[in-house]
């Protein structure tokens, strides 16, 4: 039963994970929001389960990423779907790219689980990074509808975050770790950094963060992926 703890968060994870899509086509936007943030929590803290208790096992990994793909890979897929589904014609079939996500997200789960890096660090933005911003339209549009109208509920820019959401999950690029290395400030700058813009745009803008924080920890990311590289030229 010990060993099995891990795996009991990951199934409650994919139960979860499964009662979202039904919130989500239901039009229950904030519990399908805290929906999908307890999915977050629940695949954090089964890793940490598994650690804690060195019950980590090739089951539980794939049972890991099977759980992922409909939290972090249908759910936002559906939302995406939603959102589209409101900015174009009810008859139009367009609003099915949304669903792009999800094939994307499959895609970048599958790499991650045959990757042999060792680095710590992620090829790719994380599904859950990547279902965190689109978590973050959902709650604007639910909670500010007179900008979702004029702004968000826009075809090209949903298909623009679709497509580069989608490209970014599978993208070379190297997105930081969010663990630590040690306890001091050398070695997780990006990571504290990432924290203290976190805290200040939760106190200024409160439910705009969620997206918000994502956006920045792609664009510090890219950022100081493009730094560690030229560092390496230089060097060379």
């Amino acid at each position: 039963m010990r060993k099995s703890v891990a795996n009991i968060i990951t199934l409650i994870n994919l139960f979860v994970g499964s009662v979202a899509i039904i919130l989500v086509f239901n039009g229950q936007f904030i519990y399908a929001f805290w929906a999908i943030v307890f999915c977050g929590v629940a695949d954090i803290l089964d890793g940490y389960v598994a650690r804690l208790l060195g019950s980590d096992s090739e089951l539980g990994l794939q049972l890991d990423s099977l759980a992922d793909v409909v939290s972090f890979g249908v759910v936002p897929g559906a939302i995406l779907y939603q959102l589209l589904h409101y900015a174009l014609d009810d008859s139009s079939w367009w609003a099915y790219l949304g669903f792009i996500f999800t094939i994307f997200a499959a895609l970048r789960l599958a790499h991650f689980n045959v990757q042999e890096d060792s680095s710590g660090d992620f090829t790719g933005l994380p599904t859950p990074a990547a279902t965190g911003f689109v978590a973050g339209l959902l709650l604007i549009h639910q909670l500010h509808p007179s900008f979702s109208s004029n702004v968000l509920l826009n075809p090209i820019l949903l298909f623009s975050i679709v497509v580069l959401l989608s490209l970014l999950m599978v993208s070379k690029f190297w997105m930081f770790s969010l663990k630590f290395k040690g306890k001091g400030w050398k070695g997780n700058e990006w990571r504290y950094s990432l924290i203290i813009v976190s805290i200040l745009l939760f106190i200024f803008i409160q439910e705009w963060a969620f997206s918000a924080i994502i956006l920045v920890y792609i664009i510090s990311s890219l950022l100081k992926h493009f730094i560690s590289k030229n560092e390496v030229h230089s060097t060379n």
